[in-house]
Parts: C-alpha cells; structure tokens; sequence
C-alpha cells in the first residue's frame, strides 16, 4: 500500500522526533503520526493511548489498513495514567493546549528520568510547557514552526537528565521564536500572537490591581519583546 503524506503540522512533528525510539503517542486520535513513524523507519514500535474509545476505533483502523498489529499497541489511558514508566523512550503530544500538555507530564514523573526524550505540539499557552519542562529536568530544549489551514503550530523536543530550573521570562514566553523569526514568517506570527496574549493579561492585572509581581514580570518581557521585534 503506498505510504500516505502527513501535513505539515504533523509532519513538523515527525521531524523533530529521534530515530530508532519506541514511541508513546498520548491522544494519538487516528494513529496517524506513530504509523508514519513506522512505516519511514524513524521508530520500531508505538503504545498509542487516548482518553476515548472513539477515537482508539479510529487508530485501530489506521493499525490494520497497514499492518501494522505487531508493532503498534493501543490503551485507553487518561493522559499517562495506564502507562508503566519506561515503556516507551520518546512520548509525543500534539493537538493540545500547553497546559493540559504540562498536566499530564507533571503527573507522571518518571517523564525526567534518564533517557526519555519528548516531542510536544501545544495549541496554546507554549510558556507552560517551557515551565513544566525546566521544571522536570528537561534540557537540549529545540523548537521548530509550522503553517497549516491558516493556522501556525509550533513543536518543542527535550531530553530528560539535566538540573531542574526556572526559565527566565522572555524565555518562557518566546523560547526559540526571536532566533526562528529571522527567517520564518510562521515564527513572526507566534511571537506576535504571545505578545498579545501577554499585553492582554498585563492590562488585565493593571486593571483589578492582582499580583503585581506578575504584572511586573510580563512587563519585563513585553519590553524584551519591543527590544528585538517589529511589531
């Protein structure tokens, strides 16, 4: 059967994640991504877990329409719930917000133990994924950007093993996107959009008079922000 193509959104993930690793794919919906992971010899095998039997349906057809009942497992998991430390080395998550993304990871430390490398797309608040990954012990920390349906996404991977830390604000907030932005128009318009993110939720803390440290915080990077991009 003649391998199908990924979109770029998917594919941008595909891109980022290492060779050679058995893959735990968490929402893996259609099994789509740890399929084509398979199927291009990028990794050996996948556990593919997700929080609904519907969508399990669906990567079971994917599994079978290219033989794939060997090396492809499929678990009804909440998250990493149902998932035994070390079952898999490369945990992929894509198609969620960064603070559900966060979420799971934080619930399972056995993430940041020695080995494991995370390949993660959120669809929203990426600074709480930059967070919770400092916070783990995640470091080699590299971003990538992609466009799809009018839409841009972008996809962070870390390794596990190294100190946990505090990310400085403009870090959080922007992570590579500064760097990337002098080439990508896709990393222009994330950093546009977090930059209005963070100017709304400052106006809101001015506003009500809540945590000024906060506001000062995001004041500080908006500044960082105003001191190397054009908006």
């Amino acid at each position: 059967m003649r391998l199908f193509r990924l979109g770029p959104r998917l594919e941008a993930a595909a891109g980022s994640v290492q060779s050679g690793r058995k893959i735990l794919d968490v929402g893996t919906d259609h099994a789509l991504l740890p399929a084509y992971l398979i199927l291009t010899g990028v990794s050996p095998s996948a556990l593919c877990v997700d929080i609904g039997a519907g969508p399990l349906k669906h990567a079971a057809e994917t599994v079978a329409r290219y033989s794939l009942e060997d090396r492809v497992e499929l678990r009804l998991s909440d998250g990493l719930a149902s998932v035994v430390p070390h079952e898999a080395d490369e945990i992929v998550i894509t198609g969620m917000g960064g603070e559900l993304i966060a979420g799971i990871l934080s619930a399972a430390p056995w993430v940041a133990d020695a080995g494991v490398h995370v390949t993660l797309q959120p669809q929203s608040r990426s600074e709480a994924v930059r967070g919770c990954l400092a916070g783990l012990g995640f470091g080699d920390v590299r971003e990538t950007v992609a466009s799809e349906g009018g839409f841009s996404y972008i996809v962070i991977s870390a390794s596990s093993g190294f100190a946990p830390r505090e990310p400085g604000g403009s870090e959080l907030y922007f992570g590579s996107l500064p760097a990337l932005s002098r080439g990508s128009a896709v990393a222009r318009d994330l950093m546009r959009s977090q930059y209005k993110l963070i100017r709304a939720r400052a106006e809101g803390l001015r506003h009500n008079g809540k945590d000024p440290k906060e506001l000062s915080r995001l004041e500080s990077v908006m500044e960082e922000y105003e001191s190397f991009a054009d908006i």
